[in-house]
């Protein structure tokens, strides 16, 4: 079990967390994907830690006395061995008690039912439980076997034995389950019966990480709203992240895909999400790709004051050894009023160089007889593109993002 607290650098933890539990252990991971063409890197002959889903804590979650929270998540690259992160990370006076704690696979992708037989428990340093106190960003479960591939849905499921817990939801588009208060300990549970409230949210849950043969990093998605997932088809696994996981299956080669982690909140704003770029992006493990597109800020901010936000998001991944991606800012509702600064901004995204590398998403979503909406066939709300809108999005996204090319 690893523990950081918020007085600990997050940049630090994260070359802590690398240096946990990572080594290669005895018996080597099996390749099971299969490349584009056959292709295969020389880098798949290393199995090596990997963050393979994410969610950032939005609140919104408070589990009933004596529950089970059966969180389900959208794997992105094929491994041997799993490990979780729970979090507790909000400013409150509950700590997060977990009772005990399994992985299994989902039975479908709806429902919290789990494939029989799959099921096994989750230890923190040797222990069945953990208690992480409130301001506690990461606490690392220890590996265990466990073989999943990319696109299949686990089910971490969380025994949550307190009267009293904490508001610790995590943003995700796809539903969990919880059970209702005094429930007890349902982590073995098969059958999901006893799982009847549905959730918008993970609850406790920040991270599932995989050793892997087949990726060499991960990209994180910080973002708001429709990296989140929103107007994509909830539990259809459509929004643009999702599909990045498709693209790094059918296009990349073995050893050189990209484990694809969510961290949109809906209604953020860069320069709030400055605030949670480490603990969010920068421990994440084996990050090696952000992509920046947190775009509510030009309601009330300029584009040079928004460039500002760029730069320190740009120094501090740059510091960590990460690349930084950035898509332009596509037509919306929350930026009809400031269509002099958005393409101030893109101008700015796709020629200053600043960012590793580019895609003009506003050139991919717009009407160019009406720039500031939404090609029809994209148009949802007037703020989000619909599903083929995220389609269309990771459609137009550069492949050496995931390969690691340069541009």
């Amino acid at each position: 079990m690893t523990m950081s607290n918020k007085r600990v650098p997050l940049y630090a933890l994260a070359i802590v967390l690398a240096c946990i539990g990572v080594a290669s252990p005895s018996g080597a991971a099996q390749d099971t994907a299969n490349s584009p063409k056959g292709a295969t890197s020389a880098k798949a002959s290393k199995a090596s830690w990997i963050a393979a889903w994410g969610a950032t804590p939005e609140g919104s979650a408070v589990a009933e006395a004596n529950s089970s929270v059966r969180n389900i998540a959208r794997i992105s690259v094929t491994g041997t061995k799993v490990r979780v992160r729970v979090s507790n990370p909000r400013d409150s006076e509950t700590p997060l008690v977990v009772g005990a704690a399994t992985i299994a696979l989902q039975e479908g992708t709806v429902g919290a039912k789990v494939v029989p037989g799959t099921i096994r428990g989750l230890m923190f340093g040797g222990k069945r439980g953990v208690t992480v106190p409130p301001g506690t960003d990461a606490v690392y479960s220890d590996p265990v076997e466990f073989d999943v591939e990319a696109n299949q849905n686990v089910a971490v499921t969380l025994h949550m034995p307190a009267e009293t817990n904490p508001d610790v939801g995590g943003a995700q588009w796809n539903t969990s389950y919880a059970t209702p208060a005094g429930a007890g300990d349902q982590t073995r549970d098969e059958t999901g019966a006893k799982f009847g409230k549905p959730l918008g949210v993970t609850y406790g849950l920040t991270a599932v990480d995989v050793l892997t043969r087949e990726a060499d990093g991960a990209i994180v998605g910080l973002g708001s709203s429709t990296l989140h997932g929103s107007n994509s088809n909830r539990d259809n696994f459509d929004r643009v992240l999702d599909l990045f996981i498709n693209r790094n299956q059918d296009e990349v080669p073995v050893g050189t895909r990209k484990g694809i982690v969510g961290a949109g909140i809906g209604g953020d704003t860069l320069h709030a999400a400055v605030d949670r770029l480490d603990r969010d992006v920068l421990s994440q493990t084996g990050v090696s790709g952000v992509v920046v597109w947190v775009t509510n800020d030009l309601i009330t901010r300029t584009a040079e004051q928004i460039i500002e936000d760029y730069e320190i998001v740009i120094a501090r991944s740059h510091s960590a050894g990460v690349q930084v991606y950035c898509p332009t800012w596509i037509p919306g509702a929350q930026s009809l009023g400031a269509r002099e600064e958005r393409s101030k901004l893109n101008e700015w995204i796709m020629n200053s160089q600043r960012c590793d590398d580019t895609v003009d998403w506003d050139r991919t979503l717009r009407n160019d007889t009406l720039p500031d909406t939404y090609k029809v066939e994209y148009f949802s709300d007037g703020i989000h593109p619909n599903a083929a809108g995220h389609a269309a999005l990771s459609e137009a996204t550069p492949l050496r993002w995931f390969t690691g090319q340069p541009r």
